[in-house]
């Protein structure tokens, strides 16, 4: 008689979890974004809280079928917007709630980026999650609540990647695999539009892996894409075409914008300090639009140079910076968005993006620490111990920013003292300290900017109001007037100023 034994289930000590990979991961990633958890409401997070989002069941329904009543959220991205609604319900006012959430997000995404990355990169895998978990540059997605669409999209981004590459070693049926792999990547692309980019990262990913494309890999980009650009053309048709208009950015500035970005942003990332809410806008010139298409050629002749020396260097660096810049290239700046207005960069724009350059980095150490002696291998584990510290310092320390509006723009003003947005969120902040003789310098350097904009004089005559300056106030309202005739609010305070007694 043949004994049949169930296997005995493996056991997982605390010792194995403590020295795992997973846990390494995990705990920087949570070190490095403490601050982000004790920090408030900043700028325009203040639209969860508009009635669209609603915590009733009214709130979800314009949220799927009738987005376009999401003031100030003017895309379909129906998940993250699901995602607040959810949130919303549990956490109301709460903001240690909705910064847990985004940190456990970011956690999640790195975790799930180790597991990718150890099919696609084995020996990239653990350097490139770690540097992707602590990175300052995605302090913006991490720490400012309404970014939850960048780590919620990367989540579903890499979850319909994992699935790819389960589709890809599989031998079995296409259809059941490449369906659950569309449907993580619909959930990302509902959860923020630069997931549309997926198709591109599979042929990239799957050449990579072989020194060529499979049919599979040519099947799902396909479909995906033909489904991304379905979404896209939808989502797009509910932008607010009129603010993105008044940009009035011409081909030759978006073509200088982009330019500039697709060398600002490695940079960014190989030094990432210091980092500016609002970086100061590159300057549009006629010569701009030369400048900005010699910096794109620039990037063709890199990537040329990469892939005519693969036979020597691997296909390695080709596929990682391909990667960087196609995941980049939505918000880039050839294609407007409202953004523009404030600044042509941000470093939240790079979250995904950075997963090709900084698994590519992690990549090189490894390779370059295998050539070494066994001090020289420590001395490569020392160093980078001390970059990962250094990383997590300057993240600890961006994050902190974060903690409120007048925080994170006070420091803005440090470093682009032009920024206008910057003026006015801070003189708003002064108003509220009871600071008005700081709100009505900041606003006059406001004003001397932007010397059209009505909306910083009615504020400079409101301030002014409040310190019991009439005559000032009249004479900044009725400029604000001037240069809107049917400005409502400014009209009915010019009434009241001029009425009283």
């Amino acid at each position: 008689m043949v004994a049949h034994m169930s296997a005995t289930p493996r056991r997982v000590t605390l010792h194995q979890v403590l020295i795992s990979p997973l846990f390494l991961i995990a705990l920087v990633a949570i070190i490095a974004f403490l601050p982000a958890i004790n920090g408030g409401a900043v700028w325009d997070d203040a639209t969860l809280f508009q009635p669209g989002f609603s915590t009733g069941w009214n709130g979800l329904g314009r949220i799927w079928f009738h987005p376009s009543s999401l003031a100030g959220e003017e895309h379909y991205w129906p998940i993250t917007y699901t995602a607040f609604w959810l949130q919303r319900a549990m956490w109301l006012d709460l903001m240690v709630g909705y910064h847990l959430v985004n940190v456990a997000l970011h956690v999640v995404c790195c975790l799930l980026l180790y597991r990718a990355a150890r099919e696609i990169a084995p020996q990239a895998a653990l350097p490139g999650a770690l540097l992707f978990a602590v990175h300052p540059v995605h302090v913006e997605s991490v720490a400012w609540i309404i970014e939850l669409k960048d780590v919620l999209s990367g989540v579903f981004y890499v979850a319909a990647m994992l699935a790819y590459l389960r589709l890809r070693r599989d031998s079995g049926r296409l259809w059941p695999g490449l369906l659950f792999v569309v449907g993580l990547f619909i959930a990302a692309v509902w959860s923020k539009s630069v997931a549309v980019t997926f198709p591109a990262g599979v042929l990239l990913v799957d050449y990579y892996m072989s020194g060529r494309i499979h049919r599979r890999a040519w099947i799902t980009a396909g479909i995906t894409a033909a489904i991304g650009l379905a979404l896209m053309a939808f989502d797009l048709s509910l932008v607010n075409a009129r603010e993105v208009r008044a940009l009035d950015l011409s081909w030759g500035d978006r073509i200088a914008i982009a330019g500039h970005n697709l060398w600002f942003y490695p940079a960014k990332l190989a030094w990432p300090h210091p980092l500016v809410f609002f970086y100061p806008k590159w300057a549009l010139g006629a010569n701009a639009p030369l400048a900005g298409g010699a910096l794109i050629a620039l990037a063709g002749l890199t990537l040329v140079a990469l892939w005519l020396m693969r036979g020597r260097i691997g296909r390695g660096p080709v596929v990682a910076l391909l990667f960087y810049w196609v995941t980049l290239s939505p918000t880039l700046g050839l294609i407007p968005f409202s953004f523009l207005q404030f600044a042509h960069a941000a470093d939240r724009y790079q979250y995904l993006a950075s997963v090709g350059l900084l698994l590519g980095v992690g990549g090189a150490m490894v390779a370059i620490s295998r050539r070494l002696s066994q001090k020289g291998i420590l001395a490569a584990k020392v160093a980078f111990a001390a970059l990962l510290l250094a990383l997590m310092t300057l993240t600890w320390q961006h994050s902190a920013r974060f903690h409120d509006t007048n925080t994170l723009f006070r420091h803005v003003l440090l470093h682009n003292p032009e920024s206008v947005t910057a003026l006015q969120l801070t003189a708003i902040a002064s108003v509220k300290s009871g600071d008005l003789e700081e709100a009505v310098e900041l606003l006059t350097r406001a004003t001397g900017l932007a010397p059209e904009d009505s909306q910083f004089r009615y504020n400079l005559a409101q301030i002014e109001r409040m310190r019991g300056n009439r005559g000032q106030a009249l004479r900044h309202v009725q400029e604000a007037i001037r240069l809107k005739p049917d400005y409502a609010t400014a009209l009915r305070l010019r009434d009241q100023l001029t009425s009283a007694p």
